[in-house]
């Protein structure tokens, strides 16, 4: 036998792709086409972009509006609030506590939105209980909480500017921004007279 025989291929020598090659070229391959920015009706955000699973959509007055992902630390600080309130509401059972992107919607003076906190609570004095059954909340929320994404400004923007305009203003209570660094978490009430 000779050593030319035993020679690789020259397709052998040819590099094969990275795990991290293969898993960005994967990822661009799978990745569903955004619908942020089209202008849907009400009825049909509710039928055919609500319950999609793979890219979590808000609605805008008629825009859809993809809602962006938040970090690992401040994914963490949203668990601990989240046990803290589950602890609380066992051992006083005052109010319903949801999660899972559960929307509702909000008229505004501007318009119409849907949004979906990141976690919300219902009192038990609400006058629109959190049902079972239900995968969309029919009132509004005693308390938002959005754990802040901050990919990109207009994100940050997002949830400290707008959301909070939009809570107040559809007669949200209580609004909190969960995130690291304290300049941009943020814990809000309304007046008692807005």
């Amino acid at each position: 036998m000779s050593d030319q025989t035993l020679a690789p291929s020259q397709a052998r020598h040819q590099r094969a792709p990275t795990a991290a090659g293969r898993a960005a070229s994967d990822d661009a391959d799978l990745r569903p086409p955004s619908a942020a920015g089209r202008r849907v009706s009400e009825a049909a955000f509710w039928r055919d972009y609500y319950g999609q699973s793979d890219i979590c959509y808000e609605w805008n007055n008629g825009v859809l509006e993809e809602k962006p992902v938040s970090s690992q630390e401040t994914f963490l600080i949203y668990a601990w609030l989240r046990r803290l309130l589950e602890t609380f509401l066992t051992s006083h059972p005052i109010a319903a506590l949801t999660g899972l992107d559960m929307g509702f919607r909000l008229a505004l003076p501007t318009g119409t939105v849907i949004r979906r906190p990141d976690m919300a609570v219902v009192h038990n004095t609400n006058p629109t209980p959190l049902l079972l059954k239900q995968n969309a909340y029919q009132g509004i929320y005693d308390l938002c909480i959005e754990a802040l994404s901050d990919r990109r400004q207009a994100d940050i923007d997002r949830d400290s500017e707008q959301k909070k305009r939009e809570y107040a203003e559809g007669g949200v209570p209580e609004y909190y921004i969960l995130y690291a660094d304290p300049g941009l978490r943020g814990f809000y009430r309304r007046d008692a007279a807005s």
